[in-house]
């Protein structure tokens, strides 16, 4: 082989292997915190902070239980763990919002939500613009891969780009890249063929493919940018909860839990705190196994570890754990009655 098309290969596979290794660092995304939230607040419109707080929560809540799914009773503000102000890059202003994790997860479970608690898959994005068209990757001022990064947040869906750089030939198919180093720690592959109109909308096809394998194949009609990207992604969403929630969701073994309960000085508190306990479907099998001086023990069985649990029970405002208490055991825990209001 002469020596100059030695060289013009050694060249092409250091180019190669250096783009593998710059997306084995990209490779690395953050995953997102499906407890926080971020809404855009609109210039100059009057504070209001229990609406925001209240929307961030349902942001939250649809990221862990889906579409529909909505908490009633409880006060947005009271599971907040921290919050503010910041400006995105395109300059608007963003109220970013934290829950904390266990009141929000004993809230959902009060009401027999079941919850997708685990990481979400990464899904490795193939967007382009067109049939035929190259894939858009890393750093493109593309609109459509904003647009599909920022409601992939709202969702709790780790996207991958192809990092810059990277360049794919007309018609690649994305599923047998995926099974490459493009793929790496990658569970599905969203491609998206994007498909601009003169009137400012857009219409797409999407397919989902895991495992090497189309799953699903939808077109979304003419809309605006973030109709049809919300279209998309909530379809490949429910693919996904479809195929990794029941993993992370799956029944957990029951164990045996007793609940101390204190301050009950009459017999219709007594009666309040049992029906308080029998209305909780985190518990099953309650019954009272030692009425003393110090309070009632009932004993149940629950598949709730101790601090869920606890938050389950101190939702309602009726009971709140004992101050000398320290930390639940795996198997006791100790409350004190509160007359309700």
């Amino acid at each position: 082989m002469p020596v100059t098309e030695r060289k013009q290969r050694s060249l092409q596979w250091g180019y190669v292997l250096l783009l593998l290794l710059a997306f084995s660092a990209h490779a690395q995304i953050p995953l997102p915190d499906l407890y926080a939230a971020r809404l855009v607040v609109p210039e100059g419109a009057p504070e209001d902070r229990a609406a925001l707080f209240t929307r961030g929560l349902d942001q939250v809540v649809r990221r862990l239980a889906g579409p529909g799914a909505r908490l009633s009773g409880v006060r947005a503000e009271e599971m907040v763990s921290r919050y503010g102000y910041q400006r995105d890059p395109q300059g608007r202003l963003l109220f970013e919002v934290s829950f904390s994790e266990v009141p929000v997860e004993a809230a959902l479970t009060r009401q027999g939500i079941t919850l997708w608690k685990g990481p979400r898959p990464v899904t490795l994005l193939w967007l382009t613009a067109g049939p035929g068209a190259s894939a858009v990757t890393e750093g493109a001022p593309d609109p459509a891969l904003a647009e599909l990064r920022r409601q992939a947040g709202m969702l709790g869906l780790p996207l991958r780009v192809p990092p810059a750089g990277f360049h794919s030939a007309p018609g690649e198919d994305p599923a047998r890249l995926a099974a490459g180093p493009l793929g790496a720690g990658v569970e599905a592959v969203l491609a998206v063929e994007a498909t601009s109109l003169p009137d400012g909308r857009g219409s797409a096809v999407f397919r989902t493919f895991m495992e090497g394998q189309l799953i699903s194949t939808w077109t979304v009609a003419p809309a605006t940018l973030d109709a049809m990207v919300s279209e998309g992604l909530q379809r490949h969403e429910a693919l996904l909860r479809g195929r990794f929630a029941q993993a992370s969701t799956a029944p957990q073994a029951s164990h045996l839990v007793r609940i101390l309960v204190g301050g009950i000085a009459r017999y219709t508190d007594y009666a309040r705190v049992a029906a308080e306990l029998q209305s909780q479907r985190a518990l099953s099998a309650l019954f009272l196994e030692e009425a003393g001086p110090t309070g009632f023990v009932w004993r149940a069985n629950t598949t709730l570890p101790s601090e869920p649990l606890l938050g389950v029970l101190e939702a309602n405002g009726r009971m709140r754990s004992r101050p000398a208490a320290g930390l639940p055991d795996s198997d006791r825990l100790e409350l004190e009655w509160v007359a309700a209001p």
